[in-house]
């Protein structure tokens, strides 16, 4: 080393700090003075200043940064780069106590930099180049500098262009955000730097919002393994929330554009914590009221400055219906609820009238949810569910009005990308696109797995909600063989398909099959039944108040009722909503209905077969006898208790009895059908009851629905028939006169009745046809061969075979007898 830059070098260790600030002063004015292989660029100066800046003593060190610093700025002496390395490569090997002045260094050479070109800062966009980057990973003690440098660089620049300013600093705050190190420091360090950025921010509201921008991005980095890592996002949120909120009451009625973005940005925050919450509640990473209270701060500030209900805030709405189906805990749903009531008042004063017609149906989706919520025992949340649901109502009405008037096109709505956004999307593509399936959609080939399909029962078109039907049923299949993991793999998820279910009920596309889901979804969920019986009557409520005939969908809404029963806890509810049906003051189609459903309750629990005893004695119908739909109701309600459980059904045959006596086709035929599920089940003697309603079946031959139900009972007669051969003979001889009647036999009802009637007759032997119908053989080959109906002609086959099988069987018997003679 030359001999001038030694002894300079020997003063720096000199015991006094002011000689050796002077030493360093003076080599660095002999580094600017000196050319050629003296000169700033050579080994030579390169090895003195690195020796400073590595110097044990502060002064040396303090002073080598600043004299470097000042060496760049004089003119083109020294490359910022080459300064730049070497105060990185002394801060990589510097006492923790030099830290700070190297990081000083460094930010005073970025800006300066940066002030001579704003482009510089493009060469550093990969992150392993950028100098912040190398400053953070270096050691915890640069870090408190380091932000100071970074605002410093932010308010020095920011009149060349923020979004150069921008661009710099974007791959230092997403490695600050994604950087992995042992030390706890580096959360404290992104939480430190978003809330000094973001308070600086506020400081110069027209460039701001590039900042913020900024920030938002990068907050969706930040790691979320634990419940830690979700605190410091949200103290990170709420800093950026706040300067939102600073930003917009700055700029509001004097920069429109500005408090646009600050406004759809600040949305943007909110949907990503919100989003969260959605996605990792479950997890019990996440808390729930902090975020609201967060969103609640922004939006109510918004309103405050009189600004008007934004589209944007559809996400927040079902991003908080997801949440507000997850929670448990009664200040979260508080929270959650006061919210939606926030937003919902927001849009009524706002939207209800000059903009109705553009609502995207959101409601729709928190309604179920806040059903939910109906039976909590906390007043303050049934207060805050009562006053919700009489906000949605009107909501939920207009939309019915402008599905019926006109076309709805949802595709002006903002751009729902969220995952939680997927049920109104769905939403929105069935009110467009209607129900019908292609076989290959998504959704048949994400069940088809599970549900068997069969190509041949398909051949016609698919429908949702037929699918969702199936899913929910195949999930309930699914419990019973795997109770343990299925309890939580859906729970929560039933609470959004309710609500999708339910907001199909007001869609004129979907009518009455809208309601089969929600049948299944009761069956399948019986911890939902009080909920899905409230949000029945609400939407049986929204029906009636809205005008178009929907008596039948009101009527199918109903049959959610039974399915609830699976609940021991709703089967006394049930009943008392469906006895008050019955009384003698009732609609006559209702009080049908009413016995209809509570016929199906009993299905489900056999608690309400009291009820359903009295409703279904002889006297409803004699009382009833003109009232065709009642007396209907009640023959089809015995066959069912037969059907399903004859042992109750014994309990009811005076009614059967009633049944067959009826005058009525149909009632004929209903009880004729219980008599014989009763035979089947050899709980009554088929022989005994014939003798009772022999004389009340003779119009068989004039009434096909009564000849059908005859015939199927008539089968039941073959066990006893050598007991009883006077009154077997008068059954077999129906059966054949109802199977080879050729009058009328071309309708459909008598095609069933005839069809009935020989596969009846399959059950009696062939020998006692033979001996009462003469020339049987014959008249049946005779009967095989003029027939037309494919039906009948395929029971013919099957009889046929069963006389070619008898003869058969005479012929080998005869030859085993001839050959034991011999």
């Amino acid at each position: 080393m030359d001999s001038t830059y030694a002894a300079l070098l020997e003063k720096t260790r000199l015991p006094q700090p002011s000689f050796q600030r002077f030493a360093v002063v003076s080599l660095f004015r002999r580094l600017e003075s000196s050319l050629g292989v003296l000169g700033p660029n050579s080994a030579v100066c390169h090895d003195a200043i690195s020796q400073c800046l590595r110097s044990p003593f502060a002064a040396v060190v303090d002073q080598a940064v600043h004299e470097l610093c000042r060496l760049v700025a004089v003119g083109d002496r020294l490359s910022i780069s080459v300064a730049l390395i070497e105060m990185q490569s002394a801060l990589e090997g510097c006492e923790k106590r030099f830290a700070p002045v190297f990081v000083k260094g460094i930010g005073f050479l970025c800006r300066f930099a940066f002030c001579i070109d704003s482009s510089w800062g493009r060469r550093f966009e990969l992150v392993d180049l950028h100098p912040f980057v190398k400053v953070l990973s270096c050691c915890k003690e640069s870090h408190e500098e380091l932000i100071e440098q970074v605002l410093l660089f932010i308010v020095r620049n920011k009149y060349l262009g923020i979004n150069e300013v921008v661009r710099f600093l974007r791959p230092f705050i997403v490695f600050s955000m994604i950087w992995k190190s042992s030390s706890a420091c580096v959360y404290f360090f992104s939480r430190n730097l978003i809330s000094a950025i973001a308070s600086l921010s506020c400081s110069f509201p027209l460039e701001a919002i590039s900042i913020l921008k900024l920030l938002t991005d990068c907050l969706k980095y930040l790691p979320l393994t634990n419940q830690e890592e979700f605190l410091y996002i949200v103290t990170s949120a709420e800093q950026i929330v706040d300067a939102f909120v600073v930003v917009l009451q700055q700029t509001v009625g004097i920069e429109k554009d500005v408090a646009t973005d600050a406004r759809k940005c600040s949305v943007e925050v909110l949907c990503m914590l919100l989003s969260i919450c959605a996605s990792f509640h479950r997890k019990a990473l996440v808390q729930v009221e902090p975020v609201i209270e967060i969103s609640r701060h922004l939006l109510v500030a918004q309103k405050e400055l009189g600004l008007c209900y934004a589209f944007e805030f559809v996400n927040v709405v079902v991003s908080a219906s997801v949440i507000l189906a997850q929670v448990e805990f009664e200040h979260d749903q508080l929270s959650v609820l006061k919210l939606l009531i926030l937003l919902m008042e927001w849009k009524t004063e706002e939207l209800s009238t000059k903009r109705a017609s553009c609502s995207l149906g959101e409601e729709l989706l928190i309604v179920f949810p806040v059903i939910n919520l109906l039976s909590s025992p906390s007043k303050p949340v049934r207060a805050a569910v009562t006053h919700l649901l009489s906000l949605a109502e009107s909501f939920v009405l207009n939309f019915m009005s402008v599905l019926k008037k006109t076309e709805v096109s949802f595709t002006d709505c903002p751009i729902l990308i969220e995952a939680e956004t997927i049920p109104l999307r769905l939403l929105h593509h069935l009110f467009t696109q209607g129900q019908q399936l292609p076989y290959s959609s998504y959704f048949f080939l994400f069940t088809s797995d599970k549900i068997t399909c069969d190509n041949e029962k398909y051949c016609g078109p698919l429908y949702w909600t037929s699918w969702l039907r199936e899913h929910l049923l195949t999930i309930e299949r699914e419990k019973t063989t795997f109770p343990q993991s299925s309890e939580s793999h859906y729970e929560g998820v039933n609470i959004l398909l309710g609500s999708i279910a339910y907001s199909l009920v007001i869609s004129p596309a979907f009518d009455t099959s809208a309601v089969d889901p929600l049948v299944a979804l009761g069956v399948q969920n019986p911890k939902l039944g009080m909920t899905m019986f409230q949000a029945a009557l609400f939407y049986i409520n929204i029906l009636l108040k809205f005008e178009r005939n929907s008596s039948k969908i009101l009527l199918n809404l109903l049959e959610v009722l039974p399915s609830l029963a699976s609940n021991s806890a709703m089967v006394k509810i049930i009943v008392q909503t469906i006895l008050p049906m019955l009384h003698k003051n009732a609609k006559l189609s209702l009080h049908a209905v009413a016995i209809r459903l509570l016929c199906k309750t009993w299905v489900v629990s056999d608690r309400v077969f009291q009820h359903l005893q009295g409703v279904l004695s002889p006297k409803t119908l004699s009382n009833f006898e003109s009232v065709r739909e009642i007396c209907v109701s009640v023959a089809a309600s015995v066959r069912d208790v037969c059907k399903d459980n004859p042992d109750r059904g014994v309990d009811l045959i005076l009614s059967v009895s009633s049944c067959i006596e009826s005058d009525d086709s149909a009632v004929k035929a209903l009880g004729l059908h219980s008599l014989s599920s009763l035979c089947e089940a050899d709980v009554v003697d088929f022989y005994t009851a014939w003798e009772v309603v022999a004389k009340h079946v003779n119009t068989y031959t004039e009434e096909p629905v009564v000849a059908a139900s005859l015939v199927t009972l008539l089968r039941w007669g073959a066990l006893d028939v050598e007991t009883y051969p006077d009154i077997a003979r008068i059954i077999m001889l129906i059966l054949w006169e109802v199977g080879t009647l050729r009058s009328y036999s071309s309708g459909c009802l008598w095609v069933k009745a005839r069809t009935i009637a020989f596969q009846s007759m399959m059950h009696y032997e062939i020998v006692k046809f033979q001996e009462i119908i003469p020339e049987f053989k014959e008249k049946i080959l005779q009967c095989l061969l003029n027939e037309c109906n494919a039906e009948v002609l395929e029971a013919m086959e099957e009889f046929e075979i069963k006389i070619i099988n008898f003869e058969h069987t005479l012929i080998l018997f005869s030859q085993i007898f001839v050959f034991f003679s011999c």
